[in-house]
């Protein structure tokens, strides 16, 4: 059986994460990497140059930012770029609800884009500059590499509910950062890369409501 360009790379990547995705799922990864890949041929949407180098560098890299995570049921990117990591988290958790912030406007149409030609139905991108965006409260918030860690943190915490969590991603480089008011500093979880040797961490602090845990 002919297997899709890049599934082998995808299924061996999800197996090393422990994610059980239907047919249905692959096929929608394996066709944002194709999205991906199409529009940057035209437009620069990302570094990443042809579909096994997206599948690696960013799909699996956000599916295992997804797999770090506390428990979630919503989420917002923010500064999310070409859609990552929220795309392929919505991807792989259906049931879930994902925003996605970005301020370029070219990025935005190739999120909208995928959505459409994709299905995928639990995702709305927002265009805009996250200081100036009316917040949408979430059970996490992520920025990849949106601003300097002291600043991401600041704009990031308008946006996350009550026990909520702050998921900054950290590289090999671990800064000493202080949480916002009413947020507890949870700790650094560091987590693999399928197919990489790149040291990866997510820094985490979660919301408390009023000055006191919320989760006691």
């Amino acid at each position: 059986m002919n297997r899709p360009f890049g599934y082998k790379e995808l299924t061996a990547g999800l197996s090393s994460l422990g994610l059980h995705l239907s047919d249905e799922q692959i096929t929608a990864l394996l066709g944002l990497a194709v999205q991906l890949d199409s529009w940057s041929q035209r437009i620069s949407l990302t570094g990443h140059r042809g579909v096994p180098a997206i599948i690696q560098g960013l799909i699996l890299e956000s599916l295992a930012l997804g797999c770090s995570l506390p428990a979630w049921s919503s989420l917002v990117d923010l500064g999310s770029g070409a859609g990552f990591p929220g795309l392929p988290l919505a991807i792989a958790w259906p049931n879930s609800k994902l925003i996605l912030v970005e301020s370029r406007e070219k990025r935005v149409h190739f999120q909208r884009a995928a959505i459409r030609a994709l299905g995928i139905e639990n995702v709305t991108p927002l265009h805009g500059r996250v200081e100036s965006l009316s917040p949408e409260r979430a059970d996490a918030v992520v920025a990849m590499a949106m601003a300097k860690p002291e600043q991401a943190l600041g704009l990031m915490s308008n946006w996350v509910g009550p026990g909520g969590y702050l998921a900054l991603p950290l590289g090999e480089q671990r800064p000493e950062l202080n949480p916002p008011p009413n947020f507890i500093f949870e700790g650094v979880v560091d987590y693999p890369v399928p197919g990489s040797d790149a040291c990866r961490a997510l820094w985490l602090a979660r919301r408390v409501k009023d000055g006191v845990d919320s989760l006691k």
